[in-house]
Protein backbone atom coordinates (compact mmCIF):
# COMPACT_ATOMS: atom_id res chain seq x y z
CA UNK A 1 0.00 0.00 0.00
CA UNK A 2 2.71 2.67 0.96
CA UNK A 3 3.88 1.97 -3.00
CA UNK A 4 0.48 3.48 -3.93
CA UNK A 5 0.76 5.98 -1.85
CA UNK A 6 4.04 7.28 -3.03
CA UNK A 7 3.15 6.91 -6.72
CA UNK A 8 -0.47 8.49 -6.32
CA UNK A 9 1.17 11.69 -4.33
CA UNK A 10 4.33 11.69 -6.38
CA UNK A 11 6.73 10.65 -3.89
CA UNK A 12 5.13 12.91 -1.05
CA UNK A 13 2.30 11.05 0.20
CA UNK A 14 0.53 12.86 3.12
CA UNK A 15 2.41 12.69 6.29
CA UNK A 16 -1.37 11.20 7.81
CA UNK A 17 -1.26 8.31 5.92
CA UNK A 18 2.31 6.78 7.29
CA UNK A 19 3.33 5.32 4.48
CA UNK A 20 6.90 3.75 4.82
CA UNK A 21 9.91 5.71 3.35
CA UNK A 22 10.28 4.21 -0.47
CA UNK A 23 14.10 2.88 0.99
CA UNK A 24 11.89 0.57 3.40
CA UNK A 25 10.25 -0.41 0.48
CA UNK A 26 12.41 -1.52 -2.06
CA UNK A 27 13.88 -3.50 0.75
CA UNK A 28 10.96 -5.20 2.13
CA UNK A 29 10.29 -5.91 -2.00
CA UNK A 30 13.80 -6.75 -2.87
CA UNK A 31 14.58 -9.43 0.37
CA UNK A 32 16.53 -12.66 -0.80
CA UNK A 33 14.51 -14.40 1.81
CA UNK A 34 11.35 -13.92 1.13
CA UNK A 35 11.68 -13.83 -2.65
CA UNK A 36 13.41 -17.38 -1.88
CA UNK A 37 10.05 -18.83 -0.52
CA UNK A 38 7.19 -16.52 -1.45
CA UNK A 39 5.39 -17.58 -4.41
CA UNK A 40 3.86 -13.80 -5.07
CA UNK A 41 7.11 -12.02 -4.00
CA UNK A 42 8.09 -11.71 -7.83
CA UNK A 43 4.26 -10.87 -8.32
CA UNK A 44 4.37 -7.76 -6.08
CA UNK A 45 7.58 -6.33 -7.25
CA UNK A 46 6.28 -6.20 -10.79
CA UNK A 47 3.32 -4.92 -9.22
CA UNK A 48 4.95 -2.14 -7.79
CA UNK A 49 7.63 -1.44 -10.46
CA UNK A 50 4.50 -0.83 -12.85
CA UNK A 51 2.72 1.36 -10.35
CA UNK A 52 5.51 3.76 -9.65
CA UNK A 53 6.87 4.11 -12.92
CA UNK A 54 3.05 4.78 -14.32
CA UNK A 55 2.91 7.84 -12.10
CA UNK A 56 6.64 8.71 -11.21
CA UNK A 57 8.90 8.32 -14.20
CA UNK A 58 11.54 11.60 -13.89
CA UNK A 59 10.93 12.13 -10.01
CA UNK A 60 14.26 11.88 -8.16
CA UNK A 61 13.16 9.79 -5.87
CA UNK A 62 10.52 7.21 -7.58
CA UNK A 63 13.03 6.67 -10.27
CA UNK A 64 15.63 5.60 -7.57
CA UNK A 65 13.25 3.28 -5.80
CA UNK A 66 12.85 1.96 -9.15
CA UNK A 67 16.64 1.46 -9.54
CA UNK A 68 16.53 -0.20 -6.04
CA UNK A 69 13.85 -2.54 -7.40
CA UNK A 70 16.28 -3.74 -10.47
CA UNK A 71 13.67 -2.06 -13.20
CA UNK A 72 14.64 -1.16 -16.57
CA UNK A 73 14.28 2.15 -16.41
CA UNK A 74 15.50 3.08 -19.50
CA UNK A 75 13.85 0.83 -21.28
CA UNK A 76 10.59 1.60 -19.67
CA UNK A 77 11.31 5.46 -20.39
CA UNK A 78 11.69 4.33 -24.16
CA UNK A 79 8.73 2.45 -24.13
CA UNK A 80 6.75 4.86 -22.60
CA UNK A 81 8.06 7.48 -25.23
CA UNK A 82 6.98 5.38 -27.69
CA UNK A 83 3.48 4.90 -26.70
CA UNK A 84 3.01 8.60 -26.10
CA UNK A 85 3.94 9.74 -29.68
CA UNK A 86 1.65 7.07 -30.85
CA UNK A 87 -1.42 7.40 -28.69
CA UNK A 88 -0.85 10.59 -27.31
CA UNK A 89 -3.51 11.84 -24.90
CA UNK A 90 -4.90 8.78 -24.61
CA UNK A 91 -1.40 7.32 -23.04
CA UNK A 92 -0.33 10.24 -21.48
CA UNK A 93 -3.59 11.11 -19.22
CA UNK A 94 -4.42 7.56 -18.39
CA UNK A 95 -1.90 6.34 -15.43
CA UNK A 96 -4.17 3.26 -15.15
CA UNK A 97 -3.11 2.81 -18.80
CA UNK A 98 0.68 3.14 -18.42
CA UNK A 99 0.44 1.25 -15.31
CA UNK A 100 -1.10 -2.12 -17.50
CA UNK A 101 1.41 -1.16 -20.18
CA UNK A 102 4.19 -0.85 -18.45
CA UNK A 103 3.33 -4.47 -16.22
CA UNK A 104 3.19 -6.59 -19.33
CA UNK A 105 6.13 -5.07 -20.85
CA UNK A 106 8.16 -8.23 -21.85
CA UNK A 107 11.57 -6.86 -19.54
CA UNK A 108 9.23 -6.90 -16.98
CA UNK A 109 6.61 -10.45 -17.88
CA UNK A 110 9.37 -12.58 -17.88
CA UNK A 111 8.97 -14.18 -15.23
CA UNK A 112 12.55 -15.04 -14.33
CA UNK A 113 13.00 -11.18 -14.83
CA UNK A 114 9.73 -9.86 -13.13
CA UNK A 115 11.33 -11.94 -9.54
CA UNK A 116 15.00 -10.90 -9.86
CA UNK A 117 17.86 -13.37 -10.44
CA UNK A 118 16.63 -15.96 -8.33
CA UNK A 119 13.00 -16.35 -8.31
CA UNK A 120 11.33 -19.11 -6.78
CA UNK A 121 10.18 -22.54 -8.11
CA UNK A 122 6.45 -21.45 -8.19
CA UNK A 123 6.42 -17.74 -8.84
CA UNK A 124 2.71 -16.85 -9.05
CA UNK A 125 3.54 -14.26 -12.14
CA UNK A 126 1.41 -15.35 -14.84
CA UNK A 127 -0.64 -12.65 -14.98
CA UNK A 128 -1.20 -9.86 -17.58
CA UNK A 129 -3.25 -7.05 -19.15
CA UNK A 130 -4.35 -6.42 -14.96
CA UNK A 131 -7.10 -3.64 -14.72
CA UNK A 132 -8.50 -2.46 -11.61
CA UNK A 133 -11.37 0.27 -11.54
CA UNK A 134 -12.74 1.88 -8.14
CA UNK A 135 -15.73 3.84 -7.99
CA UNK A 136 -15.76 5.29 -4.51
CA UNK A 137 -19.59 6.15 -3.85
CA UNK A 138 -21.17 5.40 -0.30
CA UNK A 139 -20.68 1.75 -1.39
CA UNK A 140 -17.11 1.62 -2.58
CA UNK A 141 -17.15 -0.55 -5.71
CA UNK A 142 -14.15 -2.23 -6.91
CA UNK A 143 -13.89 -4.44 -10.46
CA UNK A 144 -10.95 -6.35 -11.94
CA UNK A 145 -10.02 -8.09 -15.18
CA UNK A 146 -6.43 -10.47 -15.53
CA UNK A 147 -5.39 -13.20 -17.94
CA UNK A 148 -3.65 -15.83 -16.57
CA UNK A 149 -1.63 -18.52 -18.63
CA UNK A 150 -2.63 -21.29 -16.37
CA UNK A 151 -5.75 -23.77 -16.39
CA UNK A 152 -9.46 -22.56 -15.63
CA UNK A 153 -8.73 -25.80 -12.54
CA UNK A 154 -5.68 -24.24 -11.31
CA UNK A 155 -7.05 -20.76 -11.30
CA UNK A 156 -9.86 -21.72 -9.98
CA UNK A 157 -8.07 -23.34 -6.81
CA UNK A 158 -6.54 -19.98 -6.01
CA UNK A 159 -9.88 -18.56 -6.60
CA UNK A 160 -11.25 -20.57 -3.88
CA UNK A 161 -11.86 -18.21 -0.78
CA UNK A 162 -10.12 -21.12 0.93
CA UNK A 163 -7.16 -20.36 -0.96
CA UNK A 164 -7.24 -16.71 0.13
CA UNK A 165 -4.97 -16.95 3.19
CA UNK A 166 -2.81 -18.93 1.25
CA UNK A 167 -2.33 -16.90 -1.91
CA UNK A 168 -3.17 -13.46 -0.75
CA UNK A 169 -0.30 -11.32 1.02
CA UNK A 170 -3.42 -9.72 2.97
CA UNK A 171 -4.76 -13.00 5.08
CA UNK A 172 -0.73 -14.08 6.00
CA UNK A 173 -0.71 -12.43 8.39
CA UNK A 174 -3.81 -13.17 10.16
CA UNK A 175 -5.18 -16.19 10.78
CA UNK A 176 -6.11 -16.52 7.29
CA UNK A 177 -9.30 -17.53 5.45
CA UNK A 178 -11.08 -21.35 6.24
CA UNK A 179 -14.71 -22.62 6.71
CA UNK A 180 -16.14 -22.29 10.36
CA UNK A 181 -18.89 -21.71 12.36
CA UNK A 182 -19.65 -19.67 15.03
CA UNK A 183 -20.83 -22.13 18.35
CA UNK A 184 -20.86 -19.64 21.69
CA UNK A 185 -18.93 -16.97 19.94
CA UNK A 186 -16.07 -19.20 19.16
CA UNK A 187 -14.48 -19.41 15.86
CA UNK A 188 -14.79 -23.42 15.22
CA UNK A 189 -13.42 -24.78 12.07
CA UNK A 190 -15.10 -26.77 9.68
CA UNK A 191 -13.96 -29.62 6.95
CA UNK A 192 -11.76 -28.31 4.62
CA UNK A 193 -13.46 -28.81 0.99
CA UNK A 194 -10.66 -30.56 -1.21
CA UNK A 195 -9.18 -30.02 -3.33
CA UNK A 196 -9.54 -26.43 -3.54
CA UNK A 197 -11.70 -24.92 -6.36
CA UNK A 198 -14.31 -27.38 -6.04
CA UNK A 199 -18.15 -26.04 -6.08
CA UNK A 200 -19.95 -26.03 -2.74
CA UNK A 201 -23.30 -24.28 -1.78
CA UNK A 202 -23.96 -21.51 1.47
CA UNK A 203 -20.79 -22.02 3.15
CA UNK A 204 -19.26 -20.31 5.92
CA UNK A 205 -16.24 -18.33 5.90
CA UNK A 206 -13.83 -16.87 8.69
CA UNK A 207 -11.75 -14.12 7.42
CA UNK A 208 -9.19 -12.10 8.97
CA UNK A 209 -7.73 -10.04 7.04
CA UNK A 210 -4.33 -8.20 9.81
CA UNK A 211 -2.17 -5.24 8.16
CA UNK A 212 0.39 -4.43 10.75
CA UNK A 213 2.63 -2.36 8.68
CA UNK A 214 2.84 1.61 9.28
CA UNK A 215 0.81 2.71 6.36
CA UNK A 216 -1.41 -0.32 6.59
CA UNK A 217 -2.70 -0.21 10.30
CA UNK A 218 -5.23 -2.41 9.48
CA UNK A 219 -7.56 -5.65 11.21
CA UNK A 220 -10.67 -7.34 10.37
CA UNK A 221 -12.43 -10.05 11.16
CA UNK A 222 -15.59 -11.22 10.11
CA UNK A 223 -17.83 -14.00 8.30
CA UNK A 224 -18.77 -14.47 5.00
CA UNK A 225 -21.38 -16.77 2.93
CA UNK A 226 -19.72 -18.78 0.15
CA UNK A 227 -21.36 -20.05 -2.49
CA UNK A 228 -18.91 -21.89 -5.49
CA UNK A 229 -20.06 -22.81 -8.78
CA UNK A 230 -18.39 -25.34 -11.34
CA UNK A 231 -18.72 -25.83 -14.95
CA UNK A 232 -16.53 -26.81 -17.91
CA UNK A 233 -14.51 -24.05 -18.32
CA UNK A 234 -16.03 -22.20 -15.82
CA UNK A 235 -15.84 -21.85 -12.02
CA UNK A 236 -17.57 -18.79 -10.04
CA UNK A 237 -17.50 -17.89 -6.40
CA UNK A 238 -19.92 -15.46 -4.66
CA UNK A 239 -19.29 -14.18 -1.31
CA UNK A 240 -21.59 -11.51 0.46
CA UNK A 241 -21.16 -10.13 4.33
CA UNK A 242 -22.93 -12.18 7.42
CA UNK A 243 -22.94 -10.26 10.43
CA UNK A 244 -23.70 -11.87 13.89
CA UNK A 245 -22.52 -13.14 17.35
CA UNK A 246 -20.22 -9.99 17.33
CA UNK A 247 -19.14 -10.10 13.79
CA UNK A 248 -17.19 -8.68 11.63
CA UNK A 249 -15.24 -6.24 14.25
CA UNK A 250 -12.69 -4.48 12.94
CA UNK A 251 -10.06 -1.55 13.35
CA UNK A 252 -7.99 1.22 11.24
CA UNK A 253 -5.35 2.95 12.98
CA UNK A 254 -6.13 1.82 16.26
CA UNK A 255 -10.17 2.92 16.27
CA UNK A 256 -13.08 0.94 15.37
CA UNK A 257 -14.22 0.77 12.23
CA UNK A 258 -18.11 -0.69 11.30
CA UNK A 259 -17.97 -2.44 8.26
CA UNK A 260 -21.58 -2.31 6.66
CA UNK A 261 -20.64 -4.60 3.84
CA UNK A 262 -18.56 -6.69 1.97
CA UNK A 263 -19.69 -8.84 -0.62
CA UNK A 264 -18.80 -9.56 -4.44
CA UNK A 265 -17.46 -12.39 -6.75
CA UNK A 266 -15.04 -13.81 -8.97
CA UNK A 267 -14.97 -15.93 -12.21
CA UNK A 268 -12.65 -17.86 -13.85
CA UNK A 269 -13.64 -18.51 -17.98
CA UNK A 270 -11.36 -20.34 -20.46
CA UNK A 271 -10.29 -18.38 -23.07
CA UNK A 272 -9.91 -18.51 -27.14
CA UNK A 273 -6.36 -18.35 -26.75
CA UNK A 274 -4.82 -21.17 -25.64
CA UNK A 275 -3.10 -21.90 -22.50
CA UNK A 276 -5.00 -18.66 -20.99
CA UNK A 277 -7.85 -18.37 -19.16
CA UNK A 278 -10.09 -14.96 -18.68
CA UNK A 279 -10.23 -13.41 -14.71
CA UNK A 280 -12.92 -11.46 -13.80
CA UNK A 281 -13.86 -10.10 -9.98
CA UNK A 282 -16.47 -7.75 -8.26
CA UNK A 283 -16.52 -6.34 -5.22
CA UNK A 284 -18.36 -3.69 -3.15
CA UNK A 285 -17.70 -2.54 0.67
CA UNK A 286 -18.30 0.08 2.93
CA UNK A 287 -17.91 1.34 6.56
CA UNK A 288 -19.72 3.14 8.68
CA UNK A 289 -17.10 5.85 9.58
CA UNK A 290 -16.74 9.17 7.16
CA UNK A 291 -13.22 9.74 8.34
CA UNK A 292 -11.07 10.66 5.23
CA UNK A 293 -8.27 8.89 6.49
CA UNK A 294 -9.79 5.75 7.02
CA UNK A 295 -11.23 6.00 3.76
CA UNK A 296 -8.36 6.77 1.98
CA UNK A 297 -6.47 4.10 3.77
CA UNK A 298 -9.62 1.18 3.12
CA UNK A 299 -9.52 2.80 -0.44
CA UNK A 300 -5.72 1.67 -1.01
CA UNK A 301 -6.29 -1.45 0.75
CA UNK A 302 -8.53 -2.39 -1.50
CA UNK A 303 -6.80 -0.87 -4.60
CA UNK A 304 -3.72 -3.14 -3.38
CA UNK A 305 -5.89 -6.50 -2.73
CA UNK A 306 -7.88 -6.11 -5.79
CA UNK A 307 -4.86 -6.21 -7.83
CA UNK A 308 -3.72 -9.21 -5.99
CA UNK A 309 -6.24 -11.06 -8.25
CA UNK A 310 -3.08 -11.57 -10.40
CA UNK A 311 -1.32 -13.85 -7.78
CA UNK A 312 -5.01 -15.71 -6.80
CA UNK A 313 -5.16 -16.90 -10.55
CA UNK A 314 -1.39 -17.77 -10.45
CA UNK A 315 -1.04 -19.57 -7.10
CA UNK A 316 -1.62 -23.08 -8.38
CA UNK A 317 -0.31 -24.01 -11.76
CA UNK A 318 -1.24 -26.20 -14.12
Amino acid sequence: MSVLAHAYWRGRPPRQLRALPLESVVQRLTDPTVLACDRAAGSRRRRAIATLAAYGLGIKPIEAALDGLGAPVRIIKQRVREQERSLGAAFTENAAYRQTFIADLPELRDERNAAGRDPPPNDANCWSKLSTRIYPERLVSVVVDVEARNSVDGVAKGLDPQSWGQCGTAWKTGKGTFLAHLDNNTVVPDPEITPHGQAYVNRSLYENFLCQLTFCDASFELFLGVTATKATGLYHVEFWLTPGGGYPKGTIFGKTEDLLADQGNLEVRLSSTAGVSTVHGEKAFALKSDSATALVASFLQQTELSSELGELACCFRQ
